[in-house]
């Protein structure tokens, strides 16, 4: 025992009367250990190497979990989602991911039931959890143990990596604090290597995991899911970051500790795993066909107009997240000029439909559950908050809206994605199921 936590112990035995003052007392944790025989159990699997169909879920917590279900449900309407080779996840969008991968819906019934547990009150799991584990109300390290209890509970039912299935590919992105690269849980490998040259030569704009340099390996087959997507979820300083012991060499005898958080901090889309990955395959030889990426955009990103136009500083307290929202703007525009000169010089056939629940053109007719409906679907739709809970009045507009911008999306591109061997179903106004 190391002379603070001899300290911890006797501060919390002199207290033994408050359960608080223990908890004040109590240390951070470590979320996981790996050892070699738990990253040995991994099994690697291997990805379709003629084409890359990819599927971006974004971060934004409840708000961006039922826009994902009802997304993938029209992409099943058009006969896409069974097209779906790889998978890419960012906080709220792993929510979705999860229930969907673990449950694979396929009928309207199903997506009923998907749709449902989407609305589910994660805020309220989450404060049972502090409430009844007062040593955790202290540390956010604590805190998100919370959230993954919380997810288990609701989603994944204390599934591991081990009982993903084959297919689609699954990646979780999260934020990796100690370095500035994304982390991503994954069940297919993503080695560590180093290219020369290219767009991957930088370690910054590689995706770190559980793979160390010339040791190849996926997340460990016994790594929960509801851990994975609670790191990707974390967002400071409500919770983690979440800390794992892993080895930093193939033989594991160099210890490192990771500590990562929200994946949103560097990626919010979800769309940068799923270009590296594709590119690491052309670069590699081991995809041949085209890549195409549906983006399904749940993020905040409120209006520059609407803090211009606020002298009342309580709007930038009550949205914490803009500091995110600003830095990822700007990112935004420097990758996609980047990414698109990578595919263009290397004569990849790239096609990127990003779906955004604020360009959906809907009706003003407002859903029953909005009692208090009134001016523009879209104004109410703008200001939806991030949160681990939505109303019945946000969700039904969230799924409207994402039938509504997929359907238009999807019918407007299909020539140009049949020119890229991707085959699928229009989907005319008057057929539309109501979400």
């Amino acid at each position: 025992m190391n002379a603070l936590a001899a300290i911890r112990a006797t501060l919390c035995a002199a207290l033994m009367t408050g359960a608080s003052a223990c908890a004040l007392a109590m240390p951070d944790r470590i979320h996981y250990r790996a050892d070699a025989s738990s990253e040995a159990a991994s099994a690697a699997i291997e990805a379709p190497s003629d084409h890359f169909i990819g599927l971006a879920l974004s971060g934004g917590g409840s708000r961006s979990a039922v826009f994902a279900t009802a997304a993938m449900e029209a992409l099943a309407e058009h006969g896409l989602l069974d097209q779906v080779t790889h998978i890419s996840s960012v906080s709220g969008g792993g929510f979705a991911g999860a229930y969907y991968l673990l449950n694979q819906p396929a009928d309207e019934t199903e997506f009923d039931a998907f749709r449902t547990a989407m609305r589910g009150d994660l805020f309220a799991d989450v404060v049972s959890g502090q409430l009844t584990s007062p040593n955790r109300l202290t540390s956010p390290t604590r805190r998100l143990s919370s959230l993954q209890e919380g997810l288990d509970e609701r989603i994944t039912q204390g599934a591991t990596f081990a009982d993903l299935p084959a297919a689609p590919v699954w990646f979780i992105n999260a934020s990796r604090y100690d370095d500035g690269r994304r982390f991503v849980f994954s069940n297919m490998t993503l080695d560590d290597e180093r290219r020369s040259d290219g767009p991957l030569a930088h370690d910054a704009l590689r995706a770190a995991s559980f793979s160390a340099p010339g040791c190849a390996r996926p997340t460990p087959a016994d790594f929960p899911l509801s851990l994975a997507i609670a790191t990707s979820a974390a967002f400071p300083v409500a919770f983690g970051p979440s800390t794992f012991e892993a080895s930093a060499d193939c033989d594991g005898r160099q210890v490192r500790y990771w500590h990562l958080g929200d994946g949103g901090v560097i990626e919010n889309l979800g769309v940068e795993t799923l270009e590296e990955v594709a590119l690491r395959g052309h670069e590699a030889g081991t995809l041949s066909g085209p890549v195409i990426i549906f983006s399904f955009d749940a993020e905040l990103n409120t209006p520059a107009e609407r803090f211009f136009d606020d002298g009342d500083l309580s709007i930038w307290t009550s949205a914490p997240g803009r500091i995110v929202d600003v830095a990822g703007l700007r990112g935004r525009a420097y990758h996609d000029l980047a990414w698109a000169q990578v595919w263009e010089a290397r004569g990849v056939a790239a096609a990127f439909i990003h779906m955004r629940y604020t360009h959906a053109r809907l009706s003003q007719e407002w859903p029953a559950s909005c009692r208090d409906g009134a001016g523009a679907l879209e104004a109410r739709i703008a200001d939806i908050p991030t949160s681990l809970r939505i109303t019945d009045c946000h969700a039904d507009l969230m799924e409207r809206a994402a039938h509504a911008i997929v359907h238009e999306r999807l019918n407007a591109a299909h020539d140009a994605l049949s020119e890229l061997g991707v085959s699928y179903r229009t989907v005319q106004p008057h057929t539309l199921a109501q979400p």
